[in-house]
C-alpha cells in the first residue's frame, strides 16, 4: 500500500515540476488547482502518518516548480479548519507538515504574512487538542513559523501572541482537553536547534519545570529527556538559562523539579563553559553549595557530583581549591554539639567528597581525604573506598603527600582496603 502511495506521489510531483515547461502554463496550473491538488490534499488527509510522509516529501520540491502555493495552502488550511477539534489526528498532523513545508517556500511578502496569520489561528485552535501527537506537531509548526517570520523580517502579531501563550504557565480549565506542555516542549526543542531564540527558551523554563512536576512518571521521564536535549542543543545564552534555572528551579517546592534544574545547569556548563565565564561558574558553584543543605538526599548526591565537575576545573595547586577544601574540613572539625552535627555534617561530607572525586588519580588535597576518613557516614566511607581503589597502583608515591596522623586515619577507615 505504501509503495503504491510513494509511486503516486512521485508521479504527481513529477507532473507538477514539469508544469512550468508546458506552453500553456496557465491552463496547466488551472488543471492542477482543480484536479490534482484536491486529490493530493484528500490523500494526505486519508492516509496514515508513515504513508502521508510520501506526499509531504513530494511537496518539498514541487512548490517552486509550477505549483500555485497559495491554492495548495488554502486547501491545506481548509483541511485543518474543517472540523478542527473533530478531525482525525492523522489528517491534522499530515496537514500541519505540508503547511510547514509550503510556508518555508513562500517568497512574496504579502503571502508570507497572510499565511503565517492563518496558520497561527489554526495553532491557537489546536494547542489543546485531545491527542499528544497533534500538540507536539503544533509546537514544531510554531517554531518553524516563528523562524520563517524572523528570517523574513516580519512581525506577525498573532504568531508572537501564540508563542507567548505557550511560554506562559496556565492552568487547564476544561478537563476534556489536553495540556499545552507538549506544544511548549517541542517549540523549545526546535528553537534550540535553530539557534538565536534564547529569550524564548528562557521564558519556557518555568513551563518545562512545571510540566516535570505535574506529569505522571512515564511522561515526566520524557519531559526530563527533552529538557536536557534543549539545553544541550543550545550554543549560546547559557548564563541566561542558568539564571532562570537557579531562580525558578533550585527554589521549587518539589525535589524532583530541583533535581531536573541541577541536571540542566550541568548540561549548560558542559556545553557552554567558555560562554558562561568565570563569574558565571562562581555564581553556579555558590548556588550549588547552598543546595548541599537541601533536605532531600538525592539532591545532595546530585549537587556533590555537579560540584565535582566544577572543582575538577581548579588547578591542583590553586588557592581556590585550598579555600574550598579548608572551608568544609574546618566545618567538620568544629562539629562538637549534636545539633551542629545534624545540620552541617552531611553537607560538609558531600562538599569534601566532591573535592576528592574531582582528582581521581592524584592527591592535590590530602586534607580532604583525611577529613573524610574520620567520619562514620556512608558517603564518606564510599568516597574513601573509591579513593583507595583509584590510588592503589601509585600508593607508594601518593602516600608521601600525607602526614603520619593522616595516614593512620586513612588506613584505619576501612578493614577491607589496607596498604602494606
Amino acid at each position: 500500500y505504501k509503495a503504491n502511495l510513494v509511486t503516486c506521489s512521485e508521479i504527481v510531483a513529477g507532473m507538477l515540476r514539469a508544469a512550468e515547461k508546458y506552453e500553456y502554463l496557465n491552463d496547466v496550473q488551472e488543471a492542477i488547482v482543480e484536479r490534482v491538488l484536491p486529490l493530493v490534499t484528500s490523500s494526505i488527509a486519508e492516509t496514515g502518518l508513515n504513508s502521508g510522509s510520501c506526499w509531504v516529501d513530494a511537496s518539498v520540491f514541487s512548490c517552486s516548480d509550477g505549483v500555485p502555493q497559495n491554492a495548495w495552502l488554502e486547501m491545506t488550511f481548509e483541511s485543518i479548519e474543517g472540523q478542527i477539534m473533530m478531525a482525525p489526528s492523522t489528517r491534522i498532523i499530515n496537514s500541519l507538515k505540508v503547511a510547514r513545508t509550503l510556508i518555508e517556500e513562500l517568497q512574496e511578502e504579502n503571502d508570507i504574512v497572510s499565511s503565517l496569520e492563518r496558520l497561527s489561528a489554526c495553532l491557537f485552535s489546536l494547542h489543546r487538542y485531545e491527542y499528544k501527537a497533534v500538540r507536539e506537531q503544533v509546537g514544531v509548526t510554531a517554531a518553524v513559523a516563528l523562524h520563517k517570520a524572523t528570517r523574513s523580517n516580519h512581525k506577525v502579531k498573532v504568531l508572537h501572541k501564540f508563542v507567548e501563550k505557550l511560554c506562559t504557565l496556565e492552568k487547564k480549565v476544561d478537563t476534556s482537553t489536553g495540556d499545552t506542555y507538549e506544544s511548549a516542549f517541542y517549540l523549545g526543542l526546535v528553537l534550540s536547534k535553530l539557534g538565536g531564540y534564547e529569550d524564548y527558551i528562557s521564558h519556557l523554563i518555568p513551563v518545562f519545570l512545571e510540566a516535570v512536576n505535574t506529569a505522571d512518571s512515564e511522561q515526566s521521564k520524557k519531559f526530563k529527556a527533552i529538557c536536557l536535549n534543549v539545553v544541550q542543543s543550545m550554543e549560546a545564552g547559557g548564563i541566561q538559562i542558568i539564571e532562570q534555572l537557579i531562580s525558578t528551579g533550585l527554589s521549587a517546592p518539589s525535589w524532583n523539579v530541583r533535581l531536573v534544574a541541577i541536571m540542566m545547569i550541568d548540561a549548560v556548563l558542559a556545553n557552554q563553559s567558555s560562554g558562561v565565564g568565570f563569574l558565571g561558574l562562581l555564581y553556579v558553584r555558590k548556588s550549588f553549595e547552598r543546595m548541599l543543605y537541601d533536605s532531600e538526599i538525592k539532591i545532595q548526591q546530585q549537587v556533590s557530583l555537579s560540584l565535582r565537575n566544577i572543582v575538577s576545573s581548579f588547578h591542583p595547586e590553586s588557592e581556590s581549591l585550598k579555600i574550598y577544601v579548608d572551608k568544609y574540613a574546618d566545618l567538620l572539625g568544629t562539629l562538637k554539639s549534636e545539633k551542629r552535627k545534624q545540620k552541617h555534617q552531611v553537607p560538609a561530607v558531600f562538599g569534601l567528597s566532591a573535592a576528592v572525586k574531582a582528582f581521581p588519580y592524584s592527591v592535590p588535597s590530602p586534607l580532604s581525604v583525611a577529613s573524610l576518613a574520620r567520619v562514620k557516614l556512608k558517603e564518606a566511607k564510599s568516597t574513601i573506598e573509591q579513593f583507595k581503589r583509584t590510588h592503589h597502583d601509585t600508593w607508594a608515591f601518593d602516600s608521601q603527600a600525607f602526614t603520619q596522623d593522616q595516614l593512620d586515619d586513612l588506613m584505619g577507615s576501612s578493614e577491607v582496603y589496607g596498604y602494606a
